[in-house]
């Protein structure tokens, strides 16, 4: 004679949590109750802790009955904070990026200048966003900033001897430059009205 074994009803769940840093896994009910299952999250037996999406399989391993139940596990990730800082700087002919950090501290964060990722040179005003990129944490934020001219004059007709930086003219007039003795004369000269 054979006795087959009874069909169980098994249930998964919850299947929604967000990450903290331990390890979670998907609760089961049988019915009837309090029979011994196993779980699996993609196929691995310990809870996962990393945010993601896992697939559940819970399968009856009760000597008396059978049945399974399926889910998917997502654990979501963790809001984090994103500080922007060092956002007026003058222009000294390299490129001026905005400094970060965050809370919890260390993660990876990725920064665009006006949609750009290279960080900008020339004197004006940039819309600077901060992005965080890490598999558990989520986050982001924006501000402008401003790289300032190194030199702002009324006049200036003649300018002589070094000058590392840029120069802004409150309205447009003919300039002469005149390059340090043993130096190329270089320059870039554009007059532009600027409105007060």
């Amino acid at each position: 004679m054979t006795v087959n074994r009874a069909l169980a009803t098994v249930v998964v769940g919850p299947l929604t949590c967000t990450y903290d840093g331990a390890a979670h896994g998907a609760s089961v009910t049988t019915d009837p109750a309090g029979l011994r299952v196993t779980i699996t999250y993609n196929g691995a037996s310990a809870p996962p802790v990393a945010a993601g999406t896992y697939a559940v399989v819970a399968t009856m391993a009760d000597p008396d009955y059978t049945g399974s139940g399926s889910g998917t596990l997502v654990i979501t990730k963790a809001p984090a904070v994103v500080k922007l800082a060092g956002l007026a700087q003058p222009y000294d002919g390299t490129p001026r990026a905005a400094t970060v950090t965050t809370v919890p501290s260390g993660l990876s964060v990725g920064l665009s200048y006006n949609g750009n990722a290279s960080a900008p040179t020339n004197p004006g005003t940039y819309a600077v966003v901060a992005t965080i990129n890490d598999v558990n944490y989520t986050g982001t934020a924006s501000d402008t900033l401003t790289v300032g001219i190194t030199a702002l004059v009324r006049h200036a007709p003649a300018l002589s001897g070094g000058l590392d930086g840029s120069v802004q003219l409150v309205s447009g007039e003919n300039v002469s430059l005149a390059a340090r003795p043993g130096l190329p004369a270089t320059c870039s000269c554009r007059a532009r009205p600027r409105s007060n």
